[in-house]
C-alpha cells in the first residue's frame, strides 16, 4: 500500500486568520477534494472553552464531510469522552461495543437499544489517545488500539497488552511533519504560513506546561527563523516533498493541515491541490505509494 495519507482540521480561527464561517465550510470542500485523490483519513479534534474556537462539536463536522466523500476513514482524534453522555455518544456513533450488537443491554437501570448499527462491521475500532504513562495502561485495558501522542508511550502499552495476555496490535505508522505545505515557492509561503503555524505550535506547547502531566509533539518555538529550521515543520517544493517521502519510507503516514491556525483557505486549497497533482503522481511512480482508488477498479 505504501504512503498513507491524511488530512488534519481542529477547526481553529484565531483573530490573525479566516473565520470560523469561512473554515468550516472550506474544511468539507477539502475533504472532498482529497477524497476524490484517494487520501486515506481525516483527524477531527476536539477542544472545549478555547477562546479561538476550536472544534467542540467534531461529529457534526464528520456529518458534513461523510455527506461529501464516499471513503475517506473519519478518525476523531480524539473525542472527550468524559463531556459526552455515554448513551448520547453511543446513539450518535456507536462508542458503546455493547451498543454495537444491535441488541438489548442495561444502562442505568434501563433497557436500552441502539439503533441503526453502525455501517462499519463487525463495529468501528476504539483508539485510545493519551499523552502519559497511564493513558497507556488505559488503552491497554478498554481500546482496541493506542494513540500515544509521543512514540515512547507505546512500549508501556505494549508491555501492558501482553501481560494482560492480549494481543499487541501493530504500532502507528510513522509520522512525517507536523506541519507539511507543498508550494512552488516556499520562501513567499513561510511569509503567509509562519504567523499561522507558530499560533498552534506555541498555544499547543502552552496547554500542555499548564496541564503539567504528559506531553505533546508541538514545541514552543520562539520565531519564524526558529521554526523553518525545525524539520518538524516543512514548507516545501514538490520536488523536495518527494525527497522528503523517500527518506521517511514507505510506511509513513503524511497528514496535512491545511487550514492549520486559520489559514486562508484558498491558500489551502492551493497546496493541497499541488501536492495532489505534483507528489502524489511521482510517489506513485517510485511505488512509494499506491492509489487505493485505482487498486479498488482493478479488482472490481
Amino acid at each position: 500500500m505504501g504512503v498513507r495519507l491524511a488530512l488534519r482540521y481542529d477547526m481553529r480561527a484565531p483573530a490573525i486568520g479566516a473565520p470560523a464561517d469561512v473554515l468550516y465550510p472550506a474544511a468539507v470542500e477539502q475533504c472532498a477534494i482529497a477524497d476524490a485523490a484517494g487520501f486515506d483519513t481525516v483527524y477531527l479534534a476536539e477542544h472545549h472553552g478555547a477562546d479561538d474556537g476550536y472544534c467542540p462539536a467534531p461529529m457534526i463536522l464528520a456529518s458534513a464531510i461523510a455527506g461529501r466523500t464516499s471513503r475517506m476513514t473519519l478518525h476523531f482524534s480524539a473525542l472527550i469522552a468524559v463531556l459526552h453522555d455515554p448513551l448520547r455518544l453511543a446513539e450518535t456513533m456507536g462508542v458503546l461495543e455493547q451498543a454495537w450488537t444491535g441488541e438489548p443491554f442495561e444502562y442505568r437501570g434501563t433497557t436500552v437499544t441502539v439503533r441503526p448499527r453502525p455501517v462499519q462491521q463487525p463495529r468501528p475500532p476504539i483508539y485510545i489517545g493519551g499523552s502519559t504513562e497511564a493513558s497507556a495502561l488505559r488503552a491497554a485495558r478498554y481500546g482496541d488500539r493506542f494513540m500515544p501522542a509521543t512514540p515512547d508511550l507505546y512500549a508501556i502499552y505494549a508491555e501492558e497488552r501482553r501481560r494482560l495476555g492480549q494481543p499487541v496490535p501493530d504500532p502507528p505508522r510513522k509520522k512525517g511533519p507536523l506541519f507539511l505545505f507543498v508550494t512552488r515557492d516556499p520562501d513567499k509561503a513561510w511569509d503567509v504560513v509562519a504567523p499561522h503555524v507558530l499560533y498552534t505550535t506555541n498555544s499547543n506547547a502552552e496547554w500542555a506546561r499548564e496541564r503539567g502531566v504528559g506531553a505533546t509533539p508541538y514545541p514552543p518555538v520562539e520565531d519564524a527563523a526558529a521554526l523553518k529550521g525545525n524539520p518538524q515543520f516543512a514548507v516545501v517544493t514538490p520536488d523536495d516533498c518527494v525527497a522528503l517521502v523517500e527518506r521517511l519510507g514507505p510506511e509513513t503516514e503524511l497528514t496535512l493541515h491545511p487550514l492549520m491556525g486559520g489559514l486562508d483557505p484558498a491558500f489551502g486549497t492551493e497546496s493541497l491541490e499541488l501536492f495532489i497533482t505534483t507528489v502524489l503522481p511521482a510517489l506513485e511512480a517510485r511505488r512509494l505509494w499506491t492509489n487505493p482508488l485505482a487498486a479498488a477498479g482493478a479488482t472490481s
